[in-house]
């Protein structure tokens, strides 16, 4: 038994020494996992059922209603005709939203760097007016789903990844052995640790890109006040 013992622990000690001794160095990559960006931006609206508020963010009111945006996930339409007795009657879902503003029965709200106007004047019956794509501003280089957390990863590699017709809703990490040779071959320069907090933005479309911590601030008021005379007409 103890014979065996040694014998493991010899075969052990000799696998790690032969891995030391094997060239290159061990990263964890992150490959994005994809969606088509279309299917994935008309999946991201929809009207549903009244639901808890997970983190409020910017009240309007509006008529016999009030609205509350929940970050990142949508809207609340709340009955506010008794307001000693508010009920929360539906919950408009869309996805990436920060910001909201309301003009002359139009809803105008941001949606993972798109424009989406809502027409609200009957709450029973909301209808999306348009959807202008990119009119706003983007977190990252790229659609990323407002619950998809950054992984822990040494390098980021997107490969054949096209930020113009896919969304990243997910991460797959890997460690893998890269000699320097295919460092050089896959991710160009030599390696930096980039800090773990993952707080750097590169939008250049290098394969090294991390997340930007910082959010940008939606104006949609101006927004509102300009493409109203356009939808009202």
């Amino acid at each position: 038994m103890a014979a065996t013992l040694v014998g493991v622990l010899f075969f052990m000690v000799s696998c790690g020494d032969d891995m030391d001794d094997l060239p290159g160095k061990e990263y964890r990559i992150a490959i994005p996992l994809t969606a088509d960006l279309i299917q994935f931006k008309e999946d991201a609206v929809e009207v549903t059922e009244p639901i808890p508020i997970t983190e409020s963010g910017k009240i309007y009111a509006y008529k016999n209603y009030i609205l509350v945006n929940d970050v990142n996930q949508g809207f609340h339409i709340i009955d506010n005709s008794d307001p000693t007795s508010p009920q929360n009657i539906k919950f408009i879902r869309l996805e990436g939203n920060y910001d909201i503003s309301i003009k002359d029965d139009r809803l105008f709200a941001d949606s993972y760097g798109d424009l989406v106007v809502l027409d609200i004047s009957d709450v029973n019956d909301i209808k999306t007016i348009t959807r202008m794509e990119n009119a706003i501003y983007q977190e990252y280089w790229c659609t990323v789903g407002w619950d998809v957390a950054w992984p822990e990863a040494d390098l980021f590699d997107y490969g054949s990844f096209d930020a113009t017709t896919e969304a990243i809703v997910g991460w797959e990490v890997t460690t893998q052995r890269l000699s320097d040779e295919e460092f050089q071959k896959r991710f160009g320069g030599p390696f930096v640790n980039e800090d773990a907090s993952f707080n750097g933005l590169s939008t250049g479309g290098g394969r090294r890109v991390v997340p930007n911590q910082q959010l940008a601030k939606v104006v949609l008021w101006h927004v509102s006040k300009l493409l109203a005379i356009t939808y009202m007409q």
